[in-house]
C-alpha cells in the first residue's frame, strides 16, 4: 500500500512554510532575510523561525554550544538552520527519507545548502 502525500509551501508575506498533509514542518521568517545573514545567498527566508518547537535547539546550544546530534527529518529545516546559525559550532546530522521534502527545501530556503 503507497501512501499518498501532499508536501506543500506556503509563502505569506511574513514567512515561508513546509506542510505535509496540512501538518506544518516548519516555517521560516522572511526577515531578516538569508542574504542578509550570509551575503553570498540569494533573497529569501532567513535563520528566525517564530515556532515555538524551533526553540528547543536554541536551549540546547545554550547549554551545549558545542554540540553535536541526530534531527530525524528535514521539514524545512527551521530549527536546524536557526540553531546553527546561532552557534556555528553546533554539528548535526540530518537524516530524511523523501527527496521530494530535501529538493523543496533546497530550492525555497536558501540558507539550507550554507549550513546544511
Amino acid at each position: 500500500m503507497r501512501l499518498l502525500r501532499l508536501i506543500a509551501i506556503f509563502d505569506t508575506p511574513e514567512i515561508r512554510a513546509v506542510c505535509i498533509n496540512e501538518q506544518m514542518q516548519g516555517a521560516f521568517d522572511k526577515q531578516p532575510a538569508a542574504n542578509e545573514y550570509e551575503p553570498h545567498c540569494r533573497p529569501g527566508p532567513g535563520a528566525l523561525s517564530s515556532l515555538y518547537y524551533t526553540a528547543g535547539f536554541l536551549l540546547v546550544g545554550c547549554h551545549m554550544p558545542r554540540a553535536s546530534g541526530l534531527v530525524i527529518g528535514l521539514g524545512c529545516g527551521s530549527g536546524l538552520i536557526m540553531g546553527l546559525a546561532c552557534f556555528p559550532e553546533m554539528r548535526l546530522t540530518v537524516v530524511e527519507l523523501d527527496p521530494t521534502v530535501t529538493r523543496l527545501c533546497l530550492t525555497f530556503f536558501p540558507l539550507i545548502p550554507d549550513y546544511g
